[in-house]
Formats: structure tokens, C-alpha cells, sequence
């Protein structure tokens, strides 16, 4: 039962990354972590979701707005040494409930109609930004919220989003995947965990890429929000 749930949830989130550019760790970590261990998800979805940003960078990379990475980069250089120290320590059920708070945040951004605003941030909110979204993808691969919402205050389009943030996370994750494996996080159960999600996650990622051009990323967002908010009551209310 746990190994169908597993691939289930790693082709659902694999679908959600093919269409937004993002969101594999969002979608995965938001499940998975009620069945296996957070010290094993977290090098897994990296390495998962690093294969995933590579195949919406190969198909987008004409739209990267590289310039505007490079404020995020500075700060994630900081944020995710600092968030693998920070899970390597945490009890398990604290780390939960951050998780929760995260999912909660991460639902009213997308409820909310911030990304219809044609207003533009400063560039130095960008390595805030960054900074923050290192520390969540250290700890927990859930980086994403923060640089989708620093971008789309910048003034992106879909189709720069999605390819800006793609070249993002996989930059990061060449910083980020020798430091899990320094630090003792790759073990025989991680490489399990991969083989087990690779094939669904490759199927998710395709299916997604073909329902992007074909289905209102809102629609699809607003029932993805639904399913990710009774997830944050559970780990808010869980023990």
C-alpha cells in the first residue's frame, strides 16, 4: 500500500512540475513525509526533482531571464547549507508542523491575486527571497513558493516563469546534492526510495508538459490547493 502511494504521489507531482514549471517538492513533501522519513525524502525529491527542472529548462531556455537569478542565487548560497544543519537536528513532528505552516502560506499565495498585480519589487528583495527559499529547499526540497512569488513580482510571463525557475532549482541543486551526500544523507533506503518514483515521475513530468499548453493553469492550481489544504490540517493537527 505504502509503495502504491508513493509512485501515486510521485506522478501526481510530477504532472503538477510538467505544467508550473514547479512544485515536485511542494506536492511530494506534502504527502510522503506521513509514510517515510523527512532525512529520506528530502535527498530523494532533490535528486528527482532536479531530473524534472532539467526537462523544463531543455524545453524553455530560450525564455531564461538569467539576470534576474542572480540575487536569488546570493541568497540561497546562505539559506540551504543553513536549512540541511537545521533538519538534520529537528524533531520529526516540529519539523511537521513547519511544514504545515509552509503549505498554508504556500495555499494563500496562490488564492490570493498577487500574481495578477502588474506592480514590480525591488531586485534586493530577491536575495530575501532567495535566502528564505535555500533554507526551505535545504530542510524540506519546498523552495519553491518563495521564487515563484519574488519572480512573479518581477514582472514574468508563464513562459519566463517557468523556465527562470527551472534554471533556478537546477543551479541549486548542483550546490545542493553534494552537501546531502557530505553530509551522510544518501543511504541504501534513499537510492530505494528513487527507483521507486523514477519511472512515475518521468511519466508525471510528460504528461504534465503535454497538459500545459491544453488546460487553465488557475483550474488546475485551484484543485491542487484544495488537496494540499486538508494535508496542512493534518500535519498542523497531527502529533
Amino acid at each position: 500500500m505504502q509503495t502504491m502511494i508513493t509512485i501515486a504521489v510521485a506522478a501526481f507531482a510530477a504532472i503538477v512540475a510538467g505544467v508550473t514549471g514547479f512544485g515536485y517538492g511542494v506536492v511530494a513533501m506534502s504527502v510522503l513525509p506521513l509514510f517515510l522519513g523527512l532525512k529520506m525524502l528530502n535527498p530523494a525529491i532533490t535528486v528527482l526533482s532536479a531530473g524534472n527542472s532539467l526537462y523544463v529548462l531543455a524545453l524553455g531556455w530560450r525564455h531564461v531571464r538569467i539576470r534576474e537569478l542572480v540575487p536569488l542565487l546570493g541568497g540561497t548560497i546562505i539559506g540551504v547549507p543553513a536549512g540541511i544543519f537545521l533538519l538534520a537536528g529537528m524533531d520529526e513532528r516540529i519539523a511537521r508542523r513547519i511544514l504545515g505552516g509552509i503549505l498554508v502560506a504556500f495555499i494563500l499565495y496562490n488564492l490570493s491575486p498577487v500574481p495578477r498585480f502588474g506592480r514590480k519589487i525591488a531586485a534586493v528583495w530577491g536575495a530575501v527571497a532567495g535566502l528564505v527559499a535555500g533554507a526551505l529547499g535545504g530542510a524540506f526540497s519546498m523552495g519553491g513558493p518563495p521564487v515563484v512569488i519574488y519572480l512573479t513580482l518581477r514582472g514574468m510571463n508563464k513562459d519566463e516563469l517557468r523556465s527562470s525557475v527551472a534554471i533556478y532549482f537546477v543551479m541549486t541543486y548542483v550546490y545542493k546534492i553534494p552537501l546531502l551526500f557530505f553530509g551522510g544523507f544518501f543511504t541504501a533506503e534513499v537510492g530505494r526510495i528513487i527507483l521507486a518514483m523514477l519511472v512515475p515521475t518521468i511519466v508525471g513530468v510528460i504528461a504534465g508538459q503535454y497538459l500545459s499548453t491544453r488546460i487553465s493553469n488557475r483550474v488546475f492550481q485551484r484543485i491542487l490547493m484544495v488537496l494540499l489544504a486538508g494535508t496542512a490540517v493534518s500535519y498542523l493537527m497531527g502529533a
